[in-house]
């Protein structure tokens, strides 16, 4: 149930960056103008108005790098709430889950893979990551060794591979390369630095 939540967070609770949230003020008395407060209310008192643009979204501060107004969530076109879903629509998944949902799991991994090209159309290198994973274990992608180790590599070519400490970096691509002739692992790695100029690569050589 956890995961279902997310999954449909991700997908469709946008984050609507103001100050609090969904009545803000028409300069009544004592109140300054862009005010927004929330009120347990059917209506918003005498001297507010509803901000309709907050309906069914997760209302949250502004924060330091922030955009005032501004929306994010995988429907929206927000890259990391794209490659997350990609990450998590099948984190659970059981083959007795998939028969009796066949129609909610097609849908899951047609959106999933929407949103990881779209994730990588937009340059997010966390996008990589995750195909990798799912060409290492499937169920989303056809496990493919040699597409697992180019995905991770060229993840490894990227500014956003600083998310993760270098040794457990260098352990993944190890794990990942493991099986891989020397001609299969330069391929891959040819591949890598191929995706990677998607998503703003740094140079470097993996293991």
């Amino acid at each position: 149930l956890r995961l279902r939540a997310r999954l449909l967070q991700l997908r469709n609770a946008f984050l609507h960056q103001i100050a609090h949230g969904p009545c803000p003020s028409q300069s009544a008395a004592g109140k300054p103008p862009g005010a927004v407060m929330f009120f347990n209310l059917a209506a918003c008192p005498d001297g507010w108005t509803e901000m309709q643009s907050a309906r069914g979204r997760v209302v949250v501060g502004l924060n330091s790098a922030g955009t005032l107004g501004a929306t994010h969530g995988a429907a929206l076109g927000d890259a990391d709430a794209q490659a997350l879903y990609g990450q998590l629509a099948f984190a659970t998944y059981e083959v007795r889950t998939a028969v009796a949902n066949a129609e909610e799991i097609r849908e899951r991994k047609r959106l999933a893979l929407e949103y990881l090209q779209r994730s990588l159309a937009r340059g997010d290198a966390l996008a990589l990551r995750v195909m990798s994973e799912h060409y290492t274990k499937g169920p989303l992608l056809a496990p493919d060794a040699q597409r697992a180790y180019a995905y991770l590599y060229a993840y490894s070519l990227t500014p956003r591979s600083q998310d993760l400490v270098p040794e457990l970096l260098e352990l993944l691509l190890a794990q990942t390369a493991h099986g891989l002739d020397p001609a299969s692992l330069e391929q891959a790695r040819e591949s890598g630095r191929q995706l990677a100029t998607c998503c703003q690569s740094l140079n470097g050589d993996g293991p």
